[in-house]
């Protein structure tokens, strides 16, 4: 059965340099055949060799001449057009004999969950593999208590949006000039100690449900640009697609 891993995440969190990474690792390191995805109908680079690019089949600078779009408009046309033609997009996935196949998605994260491209595709993806989604977020996320709290809760609406399994990846570790650490038990007093008001009780009811979830999984902090922390994904992913899904 192959494995199939779909890096969603906001633009400039580095979801394609990571693709690119991760998939040099599991060649080099673990001696795995790696296929590549693209699904971003607008880059104009990839830092891999797509072995499918939906480029091929949509193109934003063609539909901004063609119907007369501006960039923002023929990206929200490209996934009406990605639902249509999802059935031809799987069946050219389902055609790449790799053990793991890696899909890079648009930089415009609200896009692809939001939409119905996403959703749906994903969900045919599932009938030719185990599916995971690796949402990537930027490090200027995490700079406090309150940047944590919003990315578990923005993980969550991803996780329940797309529903597949998810993991939760802290990109450009490189940039920490600390150890990447939250005390989860104490992190309503420190979403306190940021918030005042009506705030306060909002920052104290997202602290309860963040801790709920961080219960369920982890967050694990990689450099897609050093190359560091592939290890720790790859077995956060091992845990899930082991029979004891323990994610703790």
């Amino acid at each position: 059965m192959k494995d199939i891993i779909v890096f969603v995440g906001p633009a400039g969190s580095g979801k394609s340099t990571l693709t690119a990474c991760f998939g040099s690792w599991l060649t080099k390191i673990m001696d795995f055949p790696v296929s590549y995805v693209n699904l971003d109908p607008g880059c104009e680079y990839l830092p891999y060799t797509p072995d499918f690019d939906v480029r091929e089949l949509i193109s934003i600078n063609k539909i901004m001449k063609e119907e007369k779009l501006g960039p923002n408009g023929a990206y929200l046309r490209s996934m009406d057009i990605m639902y249509e033609r999802r059935e031809e997009i799987i069946r050219r996935i389902e055609k790449l004999e790799s053990l793991f196949i890696l899909i890079d998605t648009p930089g415009q994260m609200e896009l692809f969950v939001f939409k119905d491209a996403g959703p749906a595709l994903l969900d045919l993806l599932k009938n030719i593999g185990r599916v995971v989604t690796v949402v990537v977020f930027d490090l200027t996320l995490v700079k406090n208590a309150s940047g944590y709290a919003i990315l578990n809760l923005l993980g969550l609406v991803v996780q329940l949006r797309l529903k597949t399994e998810s993991v939760f990846v802290i990109n450009k570790s490189d940039l920490l000039s600390r150890e990447f650490a939250f005390d989860i038990e104490n992190i309503e007093q420190e979403l306190l100690k940021e918030e005042v008001g009506l705030m306060a009780d909002l920052a104290a009811s997202c602290a309860e449900l963040v801790k709920r979830l961080s219960r369920a999984s982890r967050i694990v902090a990689v450099s897609a640009k050093e190359g560091e922390g592939m290890d720790q994904l790859y077995d956060l992913l091992h845990e899930i697609w082991c029979t004891c899904g323990d994610l703790t």
